[in-house]
């Protein structure tokens, strides 16, 4: 695949739930995970005893049930006393006797097994987690419940580990083996523990307080110095956006044959490839802000609930093309929302509809894709369209200095709070729209009358929305730009023009998620292909263009497509259309 069409980092949600319905939050509340795990490397399994500390929310609790899929439990234990288990489908249940009351704490320890299938992968003198973390821990696998770790990691020697929190010890075995001992001191989601072990190469910056750690075992220093270069960058612009500083004095970055992009507390992995990219292009660094910026959205304010994950992805996501507006300029920030809008539209067009945040989701894997990476970058990119920058980045700083001053939880529902006290706006309709609601199709003609042109606009859905819709018209004198709020299921505008029409243009600048279905003529898609002055504008319409000339009725022009893309594709001055012009003609 392009680097261009590069998709979301997390390709499956799985450290999320298992199959079947999203139930209610647990009334398990987990204190503290101290793990030790015996890591096979040749062997591909493990072997781990694990304690947890626990309370609950509600009282009694007469029965802990634990996410173990895959792994083989030997005992639980509460101190001296063997309790008896049951492992039924993906879980660990263990009964209580007598039931956890609230204001109380219990102890468990559980010895286990396993060759994890997902969650853990092996190479030779290489090891490393992915996502799910309790594929390879009993644990209570929801982000809402935040628990310190004290990881215990015997593995062969030679191997040097990097690991979620900070080092503690490393201890050599009889047997030539080593302990390495890392410890979360604060309380972090589970999906976030992890690490990952082989013989790296080392190199380090500096940002302040905040020494940054990268290691791969395929680069030189110097190689992962200039793949990192920008890391501080990143760093102090987050820090701005989010008004909370990075919660740490290390940061490691780690890249791995075959490694698929993840977010840990204060560690992050990426592929080789990953790192190859940006050191053939500086501007592929999409996935080093991206896994960064989830050291404030992920790791210090985290969902309450799987259902509101997109506070993760999709608010990383827009930051990517934020830091790129930023440090690249306002180019590769469009770049970043029109290949959005693509994957999103493509999703949206294969059927796959869903709110943004929802329980009504069938499978973990449903939570993620690019509904909640691309849709919901697109909608925080729309939000700030709609209130101003001013207003948006004072929010973002309130709901994420709220979150973190709350324990680091949050909903949807908050950051709507946060946007409307810096907005001074009510914007209860704009989140039921865009966050909990499913968009209707947005369909429109233009018609040419003497000294006007008449746009008509048709909302398909359940029920009219309140869109807030640019237009632009272009003739041979003038540009007319008109800001109109639809709120009818059908609308009819008159827009006054003088000269011979050339472009009508609905969603100027490309704000919402998905295009405007716009019927044009093949005279003025050319000229759109030509002549808008936005990336989102000739993309669109080069698009338009390659649609159109694959149905049955193509007009004969069609025959000329193929030299406009190349042109396109060699003469545009917007890298991503070149790009969309490039693969266009591929197809």
């Amino acid at each position: 695949m392009p680097p261009f069409l590069r998709p979301w980092p997390a390709l499956l949600l799985l450290f999320a739930l298992p199959a079947g319905a999203a139930p209610a939050p647990s009334p398990l509340d987990v204190v503290s995970y101290a793990l030790d795990l015996e890591v096979l490397v040749a062997e591909q399994s493990i072997a781990g005893e694990i304690e947890i500390r626990f309370t609950t929310q509600a009282e009694p609790l007469s029965e802990v049930e634990l996410d173990a899929p895959g792994l083989t439990v030997a005992s639980v234990r509460s101190g001296d006393r063997a309790l008896e288990f049951r492992s039924e489908g993906d879980h660990l249940r263990v009964p209580l006797e007598p039931p956890l009351r609230s204001g109380e704490e219990r102890t468990l320890r559980i010895a286990y097994s396993g060759r994890p299938e997902k969650g853990m992968r092996f190479a030779p003198d290489q090891v490393f987690t992915a996502f799910a973390t309790r594929h390879w821990m009993p644990c209570h696998d929801e982000p809402g419940d935040k628990a310190t770790l004290e990881l215990r990691l015997v593995l062969p020697a030679g191997l040097e580990v990097a690991a979620s929190g900070r080092p503690v010890r490393r201890e050599t075995l009889p047997d030539g083996r080593l302990r390495h001992v890392w410890r979360e001191e604060r309380p972090v989601s589970p999906f976030l523990y992890g690490f990952a072990a082989a013989r790296f190469r080392e190199a380090s910056l500096q940002e302040g307080p905040v020494e940054l750690r990268l290691l791969a075992p395929g680069f030189t220093s110097e190689e992962l110095r200039t793949i990192f270069a920008r890391t501080g960058e990143m760093l102090r612009f987050l820090e701005r956006r989010a008004g909370v500083p990075f919660n740490g004095t290390r940061y490691t970055q780690v890249l791995l044959p075959g490694a698929p992009a993840q977010e840990m507390n204060v560690l992050t992995l990426m592929g080789e490839d990953d790192g190859r990219a940006v050191l053939d292009d500086p501007r592929e660094d999409y996935l080093v802000t991206h896994e960064l910026a989830h050291q404030w959205w992920a790791n210090q304010v985290t969902c309450r609930t799987w259902s509101d994950f997109w506070l993760h992805e999709g608010m990383v996501s827009f930051l990517v093309a934020a830091y790129k507006e930023f440090h690249w300029g306002r180019e590769d920030s469009d770049r970043e929302r029109i290949l959005a809008r693509l994957r999103y539209e493509k999703v949206h067009a294969a059927g796959k509809r869903r709110s943004l945040a929802t329980e009504a989701w069938e499978r973990a894997e449903d939570m993620s894709g690019p509904i909640t990476y691309s849709k919901g970058a697109l909608v925080l990119h729309l939000l700030r369209h709609e209130i101003g920058d001013a207003a948006f980045w004072a929010g973002l700083r309130t709901f994420t200095r709220a979150a973190v001053a709350a324990g680091g939880l949050a909903e949807s529902r908050d950051l709507q709070k946060a946007m409307e006290q810096e907005s001074g706006q009510p914007l209860g309709w704009f989140f039921d729209q865009w966050v909990y609601g499913l968009e209707p199709d947005l369909v429109a003609r233009h018609r040419e009358e003497p000294g006007a042109v008449v746009v008509e606009i048709e909302q398909r859905g359940s029920q009219p929305w309140r869109i807030g819709l640019d237009i632009a018209v272009e003739t041979d004198t003038e540009r007319v730009l008109r800001r109109v709020v639809l709120t009818q299921a059908r609308e009819s505008l008159r827009l006054p023009v003088t000269g011979r029409l050339l472009s009508v243009r609905l969603d100027d600048g490309g704000w919402l998620p998905r295009s405007v279905q716009h019927e044009r003529s093949w005279e003025m898609l050319v000229w759109q292909a030509l002549h808008e002055p936005d990336a989102a504008g000739r993309s669109d319409a080069l698009l338009a263009l390659a649609d159109l000339c694959k149905t049955p009725e193509a007009p004969s022009p069609c025959a000329g497509l193929p030299a406009l893309l190349h042109q396109r594709a060699e003469d545009d001055p917007a890298r991503v259309v070149r790009q969309i012009a490039e693969r266009a003609v591929g197809e």
